[in-house]
């Protein structure tokens, strides 16, 4: 996070507000040409949000949140700029598919959208929508929901939109054809996908026809991995001799939208005469949506929990990033009642590891590991039991073959993977690839053209607050690292009434450093006893950070009370 451009961009909006920034940015729009602005999915990976302006319509294509990382602590999720979603309210709204960092904001910005506004997405993702919306207290009829359930095409106002299913992680994700017959603007934006899957409306020679287009819109999530992505029927195939061979009690984790994955393992566990038992919500949630949106036709998930010493038994169990809380978590710490792992249980990690989320996956692994749970899925010699829902390298390659682009936009993706465009491409060089930016807006004409810089800020969600104050992740990590030091200081008489560190060092090292840092702290009250008011307390916690550094070598927060 750079946090001076952060704090820039922050006052270079407070100024535009005052002069109504929504209708700076529709003086900079030409009604005659296609717009395009991101509010998120480009530059770094989740909170995917596409907006395109044509001639005073807009569409939205997702509107997902992001994680936190490391460097944020105490954040939930983020969401797209308000600034963005004021300016440009949308026409209709489509959905690729479920995941969270292209659904997740919905609950968040839906007062900003008018109700009744159309919202484009197939039967398991309105499902899913809906719960979410359900879970937030939102009335499910404040937006129009309209099913896409095959290949085909709709209009919203100046917009031709086709839609083409494709496999994924997740069930019926599909990309999307946007066309303006007035200025004979075709462009083709991708979903996340891949080519290997078994999604029943998947039709590549639909995808084939479409092609040329004048701007293609490319997911990058995979392109660091070389070859072809795996089918999932590999995976069953594994997952499937593992069942059948392993004597006693199978666990497996997953992502909760394998619904396919799922729906196989119960279907092997029923083969070979083993219990199945589901633990998690998230999961329970998912396979619900599917059955809703009859992706199922089985609800196997509400068939009895197998007794959990039973030996025969195969658990699936969710939470597969191993989040505080999670059933993956409370299982490694034996507190999934009344499932406790033993020495001889399996553990299938039917996952990939997010990169964040590496020191907590670890540590639960290796508190099974410890228990002698056996564990497959993590070496590269174990039998293959997940694959990615997103492109590789050739088939990215077979992808852009099929739609003769002019022009290539990654996106869904950090700077890093656009530029691999660059070399799987270098052979052709009809190709014309452009590296666009979030917060930015640009026409999409021969050329794209930079339009405007917004200073927006995404959306910051914590417990109960939205908030856009990014300096808050600073104090807290200043805090994480060094403490806090509370001065409660008399202000008749200029003297310390109480000095006292929290979390800043050893009390046995504070303990010998706290007589001296109580006499400079003392004296320097007195030289300061005349200072002016309004910047008495920034030139105090200046100069004691200055004392704390040179006595403790620690520069905890310093918080003063005047009394």
């Amino acid at each position: 996070m750079n946090w001076k451009k952060q704090y820039e961009e922050k006052k270079a909006l407070d100024q535009l507000e005052e002069n109504n920034l929504t209708r700076i940015i529709r003086s900079t729009l030409s009604n005659d040409k296609l717009h395009v602005c991101f509010g998120g999915g480009v530059g770094a990976f989740g909170r995917n949000f596409t907006i395109f302006y044509y001639n005073g319509s807009t569409i939205w294509i997702d509107a997902g949140c992001g994680f936190p990382s490391y460097n944020l602590p105490g954040l939930l999720r983020t969401i797209p700029p308000k600034e963005l979603i004021e300016a440009f309210p949308p026409d209709a709204i489509i959905f690729t598919h479920a995941h969270e960092d292209h659904i997740g904001a919905l609950p968040y910005i839906y007062r900003f959208i008018d109700e009744d506004t159309p919202v484009y997405a197939s039967d398991f993702t309105i499902a899913i929508i809906k719960k979410r919306l359900r879970d937030c207290k939102i009335d499910l009829n404040y937006f129009q929901f309209i099913p896409v359930t095959k290949n085909s095409y709709f209009k919203v106002r100046d917009f031709t939109i086709n839609n083409f299913f494709v496999p994924h992680s997740i069930p019926q994700s599909f990309s999307v054809g946007v066309r303006i017959e007035e200025i004979n603007m075709k462009i083709f934006f991708s979903s996340d996908f891949k080519l290997q899957g078994n999604e029943k409306n998947f039709n590549e020679k639909e995808i084939q026809n479409y092609g040329p287009v004048k701007y293609l819109f490319c997911d990058s999530t995979g392109i660091l991995n070389s070859g072809k992505s795996t089918n999932e029927n590999k995976v069953i195939e594994n997952l499937e001799q593992i069942v059948q061979n392993w004597p006693g009690r199978i666990f497996m984790t997953t992502f909760a939208s394998q619904i396919e994955r799922l729906s196989e393992i119960s279907k092997i566990a029923k083969k070979y005469n083993r219990h199945l038992g589901i633990r998690g919500q998230s999961i329970i949630t998912h396979l619900e949506s599917a059955f809703e949106a009859r992706v199922l036709t089985e609800s196997f998930w509400n068939t009895r929990r197998p007794d959990p010493e039973q030996k025969n038994a195969v658990w699936i169990i969710s939470g597969c990033q191993a989040d505080e809380g999670s059933s993956f978590q409370r299982f490694s710490d034996g507190k999934l009642y009344p499932l406790k792992p033993e020495k001889g249980d399996l553990l299938i990690y039917s996952a990939s590891v997010i990169p964040s989320n590496t020191d907590t996956v670890f540590n639960v692994l290796n508190k099974l590991s410890r228990i002698g749970v056996k564990i497959i899925g993590l070496a590269d010699y174990d039998p293959k039991v997940h694959t990615s829902g997103h492109a590789r390298v050739e088939d990215l390659k077979q992808y852009i073959s099929w739609l003769c682009p002019e022009k290539l936009i990654p996106v869904h993706g950090d700077h890093m993977h656009f530029m691999k465009f660059y070399e799987i491409l270098e052979n052709n060089k009809e190709i014309d690839i452009n590296i666009l930016e979030d917060n930015c807006i640009y026409s999409l004409e021969n050329n794209v053209n930079e339009i405007m810089r917004i200073p927006a800020i995404p959306q910051m969600i914590e417990e109960k607050e939205i908030h856009t104050e990014y300096s808050l992740y600073s104090y807290r990590l200043n805090l994480s690292v060094s403490g806090i030091c509370n001065l409660i200081i008399r202000e008749d008489i200029k003297k310390l009434e109480q000095l006292q560190y929290i979390g800043t060092c050893s009390q046995e090292w504070l303990k010998k450093c706290m007589p001296e840092l109580s006499k400079q702290i003392n004296s320097l009250l007195l030289k300061m006893a005349n200072t002016n008011e309004n910047s008495r307390n920034r030139k105090l916690k200046q100069k004691i950070s200055k004392i704390n550094l040179s006595v403790l070598g620690k520069n905890p927060y310093v918080n003063v009370v005047w009394i």
